[in-house]
């Protein structure tokens, strides 16, 4: 068996990047339904791109919320400017 010094410099040399996302606390689980077609072509995409579902799952929601975080800002920028032109302010 390992001594218990082996042990503790295994310990020491690990760190949350070295852990799989199960294990490192800087990842949260969650779930969702999706269309059954749609689950079947991300298996296949993911099994053919050598890549996993949560790294897939993971850009796809980050793209979602940046693009409408972006829209809203949009919007409300062009309703901030449309409001001070109508004031009779540049």
């Amino acid at each position: 068996m390992f001594k218990k010094s082996h042990v503790k410099i295994v310990e020491k040399t690990i760190g949350t990047n070295d852990l799989g996302r199960r294990e490192n606390p800087e990842y949260s689980r969650v779930t969702g339904l999706v269309n059954r077609e749609l689950a079947k072509r991300l298996r296949v995409f993911v099994a053919t791109t050598e890549t996993t579902i949560s790294e897939v799952v993971e850009k796809a929601v980050q793209k979602y919320i940046d693009e409408f975080e972006a829209e809203a800002n949009s919007t409300e920028n062009a309703n901030s400017q449309a409001k001070g032109q109508g004031r009779g302010v540049a």
